[in-house]
């Protein structure tokens, strides 16, 4: 297996594996009872977890450079009648799957660090509201005594933990719009890059529009998801619901969000023939 692509998987799960993470910050927030503190402590988490993003990216543009230059060489016409063509296309896919495969297994891992990573966050909102320092609290995150706390109350939920938290507190379409969305966004730059192997002539084209298909998912989700999950955060917070409502919306984001992952595995050819065919029409 080619190096480059180890390394666009490993990251590709981390970036997952963080972004999963997120939709726990809403039950820390609700449990320290400072929600805005939550969001901008992990902002930070986030930002620096966003530069395995940027790694891998490069690596992955690689990969698909060299496969979409050795066809570019032929006209598009010509491309179809060609064994390297079948070939090229066949072993990208299986690339990309196997990338994505990386983020389903990421997201997982995500899923079952929830409730740590909970508490962990809880304890880190408020010793930061004793100290008011990110540095301070970065540098006592790797401090061993704290790192051997943190590895001691590392907890894998149980299926009757599961089965207690995901349980409808809002309407189920809510969580169907969270994985199908999810899907989207899985998939959205990696069928956008792989489009530009199908038509190697828009490569370019075809990548920039990768960017137009993750905005679309982001707006999609900020608009249709996000509100209802802060809205029973805001009730918990009221005292108009429970913690547990809050564990709940957030167990079943993270699981739809899984779902996503696998959803993305059947969204992938047709979203990169539908990239190629708006490539074609600009």
């Amino acid at each position: 297996m080619d190096y480059r692509l180890l390394v666009v998987i490993f990251f590709t799960a981390i970036v997952h594996f963080v972004a999963t993470l997120g939709s726990s910050v809403r039950v820390a927030g609700v449990r320290a009872r400072s929600l805005a503190m939550a969001y901008s402590l992990w902002n930070v988490v986030f930002l620096v977890a966003s530069m395995a993003n940027t790694i891998q990216a490069p690596f992955l543009g690689r990969m698909l450079d060299a496969s979409s230059m050795a066809l570019s060489r032929y006209p598009q016409a010509e491309l179809v009648r060609l064994t390297l063509y079948h070939e090229t296309l066949q072993r990208v896919a299986h690339d990309i799957r196997i990338i994505m495969l990386g983020a389903t297994a990421g997201t997982a891992l995500g899923v079952l660090v929830i409730p740590t990573f909970a508490r962990l966050f809880t304890k880190g909102i408020i010793y930061f509201e004793k100290n008011r320092s990110v540095p301070h609290l970065l540098v006592r995150l790797v401090h061993p005594p704290t790192v051997w706390k943190i590895i001691q109350n590392i907890s894998v939920p149980t299926v009757a933990t599961f089965k207690r938290n995901c349980r409808l507190v809002v309407p189920a379409r809510f969580f169907v719009l969270n994985a199908i969305i999810n899907g989207i966004y899985t998939t959205g730059v990696l069928s956008s890059l792989y489009a530009g192997v199908i038509y190697p002539s828009l490569a370019r084209t075809t990548g920039t529009l990768a960017s137009t298909v993750n905005g679309l998912a982001t707006v999609m989700l900020a608009t249709l998801v996000d509100p209802q999950a802060a809205a029973v955060t805001d009730q918990a917070l009221r005292g108009e619901r429970t913690e547990a409502d809050v564990k709940a919306v957030t167990m079943l984001m993270a699981v739809t969000r899984l779902i996503g992952t696998l959803l993305a595995q059947l969204f992938f050819l047709p979203a990169a023939y539908f990239v190629g065919a708006i490539a074609r029409l600009i």
